[in-house]
């Protein structure tokens, strides 16, 4: 994909390019709530809360909280059922990494995104969208909150990294 491609070309990405990434992110994931009620199995939260307990074990430990949390998203894409979702989260996965790093290098209280972590898995077993809705929200929102402000700091250091636009491009019907 387009993102391999820039990566294998030596092309870090910008701060921009993270909060891009972000937003696709939340509007992928989010998107994905009912499918996820719909599709979800025991099998699916049993691995889920696996994981969630590696990120309890892990607290402290950036890397491997941003291995184990793109663990926990490659579990939500299988349990939508959804084949392109999973493709698209792995087509990304070095990406969602390095976004990972930064959320947990930047945010001092792991067990807070642990917490709502746990909260999707809780959501999912139970079978509710509107918890499952609100968790997601909490869980995104607080990593692009958090990725938000890495930005800031970085392209105040380093302004010729702002992306060419500030966001997406919106058209009126």
């Amino acid at each position: 994909g387009l993102l391999a491609e820039l990566l294998a070309a030596g092309r870090s990405l910008s701060p921009g390019d993270c909060l891009a990434l972000m937003e696709l992110r939340a509007i992928v994931v989010a998107g994905f709530a009912p499918s996820l009620i719909d599709r979800v199995r025991d099998t699916h939260v049993a691995e889920l809360r696996e994981v969630v307990e590696q990120a309890r074990a892990s607290q402290g430990n950036a890397q491997r909280l941003a291995e184990i949390d793109y663990r926990f998203n490659e579990l939500l894409a299988r349990a939508s059922g959804n084949t392109f979702y999973l493709l698209l989260i792995r087509s990304v996965g070095t990406v969602h990494a390095r976004l990972g790093e930064v959320i947990f290098t930047n945010h001092e209280n792991d067990a807070l995104i642990v917490a709502t972590l746990a909260a999707i898995a809780d959501a999912l077993d139970s079978r509710n969208l509107g918890k499952l809705k609100k968790s997601l929200a909490a869980y995104l929102d607080g990593g692009t909150a958090i990725v938000s402000a890495w930005a800031k700091r970085a392209l105040a250091k380093h302004p010729k990294q702002a992306p060419a636009s500030s966001g997406a491009t919106r058209r009126n019907p």
